[in-house]
C-alpha cells in the first residue's frame, strides 16, 4: 500500500521491519490487513473484490497492531 502522507508511510514501513509483513486477514481470508491511518495501534480489514460474482465483499476484522496475523520478516 502506497497511499498515505509521509508520516503514515514512514510508520507503516517500521512496523514491517520490525513485526514482519501483514498476512491475510483471519475473518474473510482474502482481504488485505492495514494499519489505521490516525490509529497506528489498530489493524483492519475492509474485505475483497470477488471477481467470478463482481461483488465486494465487506470484512470487519480489527485487532491490535501485536495481534495481527504476520508472515516472513521483510
Amino acid at each position: 500500500m502506497v497511499s498515505g502522507s509521509k508520516k503514515v508511510l514512514l510508520q507503516r514501513i517500521i512496523d514491517g521491519h520490525l513485526n514482519g509483513k501483514l498476512g491475510p486477514c483471519n475473518t474473510c481470508e482474502k482481504g488485505k490487513l492495514r494499519l489505521g491511518d490516525d490509529n497506528w495501534d489498530v489493524v483492519t480489514c475492509r474485505g475483497y473484490f470477488d471477481e467470478s460474482l463482481m461483488v465486494r465483499n465487506p470484512c470487519f476484522f480489527k485487532c491490535t497492531r501485536m495481534q495481527a496475523p504476520r508472515l516472513d520478516v521483510w
